[in-house]
């Protein structure tokens, strides 16, 4: 079996355009805006 270089340029680089990750953002960012003022999630 063959794996890829995790070395190689790029490997783990943020991709250009996140597709439909808005909701998901927004969620963190309030959970963690929570979190940081004392608030039980």
């Amino acid at each position: 079996m063959q794996f890829a270089n995790p070395y190689t340029p790029g490997a783990g680089a943020v991709p250009a355009y996140l597709v439909r990750r808005d909701e998901i953002i927004n969620n963190a960012a309030k959970a963690l805006n929570a979190l940081s003022k004392g608030y039980p999630l």
